[in-house]
């Protein structure tokens, strides 16, 4: 009886996944978001660059030239000498160019001395915070940019409301983070994490749209009487339902995931997987490497998107109406893009951290690798570490009410 349960189990599983992948709509929404992400994707390579209106380059070519100029520079520390550098470089620039009289990227002392230091200059920049004008002036010196760096994240830790546990945390995993920092090449995954929301909000989208009749669609269709009234009875039918949604959706970000990554190989490489992830987010302490973020990434989109989809499901099942579930669920994602967490004063910081693990909002960088933690059992997790954790026990609890419902449902 158990092999027959498991194999009549297997067979749903099957046709349910099957359902799901050949409806015009799945195929018709899956199309539109990989276009779209092949177009936010490679859209930094396409047409052409202009300054004053006057045709230079096209951008393809002019991303192989940055590629080029920072691969001289790959593996160098970004110490005094290789600042001193930089700055004599810029130097070279005009002052009028340099007060914006005329654009400094098109004299011809930025192409010849100070572009090769462009990657340099802009982490610099992100460094100090401050304007252009202010970053031309800055004398360079080592010990100030990496001591102005850490008051940055001192400053930070206190205006997120960070606890004194939680700051020594981060002054701990500080320490693992080799000083000077070393330059490395790391476009391709910068594009990936620059990308990362619209890709995530376009599969999040997506997930509700393709999951939103799962169970709505049999009430429709009036099918519900002949389903729920089958042999091994509504468990495995609603099991097989929720584990071919959830399947659905990992193979979903899968493809997602790897079209991304193709694309980034093909436009920008991806030269540098062992970069310092701080090249890219100097205000984030942890010790990751920039491919190994973009991994977590990923992984916290498939969970951002799983843990949406059994929402919906479960939400279809308890309307009974596609559009009601697909018309709820597209209102609390544009919320969250109206209402971000920043939008929350950091005094609330339970609110606003709790707005921010919403999966329309986890999806982005800023969020993933936010500073503020959350305690557990006396260990100190990072966000990307507790949020599946918590998105496992409410999607769990989310499965469990919708498992009551089904199998207490009243045929039509």
């Amino acid at each position: 009886m158990k092999a027959d349960r498991m194999k009549n189990l297997g067979m749903l599983y099957r046709f349910e996944l099957g359902k799901i992948i050949r409806r015009k709509t799945t195929l018709v929404t899956v199309g539109v978001v990989l276009l779209l992400i092949l177009l936010s994707l490679g859209l930094d390579s396409v047409g052409c660059y202009y300054i004053n209106g006057v045709k230079m380059d096209t951008n393809y070519h002019r991303n192989q030239i940055f590629k080029a100029d920072q691969l001289g520079l790959d593996g160098r520390p970004i110490d005094q000498e290789l600042l001193e550098e930089m700055g004599s470089g810029y130097d070279r620039i005009p002052e009028e160019a340099i007060h914006g009289e005329i654009p400094y990227v098109a004299t011809e002392e930025y192409e010849t001395y100070a572009r090769p230091y462009s990657a340099i200059f802009n982490f610099v920049k992100q460094v100090l915070r401050r304007n252009i004008s202010e970053v031309f002036t800055w004398e360079p010196d080592e010990q100030d940019l990496y001591l102005t760096r850490q008051q940055m994240l001192e400053k930070e830790w206190e205006e997120v409301f960070l606890t004194e546990k939680e700051k020594e945390f981060w002054r701990q995993k500080e320490k693992e983070i080799e000083m000077p920092m070393v330059f490395r090449f790391k476009e391709g995954y910068w594009h990936l994490h620059d990308s990362m929301y619209t890709v995530g909000f376009l599969v999040i989208f997506a997930t509700a749209i393709c999951l939103a009749g799962v169970f709505a669609d049999e009430r429709g269709r009036k099918m519900d009487q002949l389903i729920l009234s089958s042999k091994y009875g509504r468990n495995p039918l609603y099991l097989a339902k929720v584990l071919s949604g959830i399947s659905f959706t990992v193979l979903f970000v899968m493809l997602i995931c790897g079209l991304s990554v193709l694309e980034t190989y093909f436009l920008y490489g991806l030269e540098g997987f062992d970069a310092a992830f701080q090249l890219i987010m100097p205000s984030f302490s942890y010790p990751v490497t920039v491919g190994e973020s973009v991994l977590i990434a990923f992984a916290m989109l498939g969970a951002a998107a799983v843990i949406t989809g059994v929402f919906v499901m479960v939400l279809s099942e308890v309307l009974h109406n596609s559009l009601g579930t697909l018309a709820l669920t597209a209102g609390i994602i544009i919320l969250s893009m109206v209402f971000p967490s920043s939008a929350i004063p950091e005094r609330y910081r339970l609110i606003s951290q709790l707005w921010s693990y919403l999966p329309s909002n986890f999806v982005a960088a800023w969020e993933i690798f936010s500073c503020r933690t959350v305690p557990v059992l006396g260990m100190v997790l990072v966000s990307w570490q507790a949020v599946p954790i918590l998105y496992l026990v409410i999607g769990c609890g989310m499965a469990v009410v919708g498992r009551w419902k089904y199998t207490n449902g009243q045929v039509g």
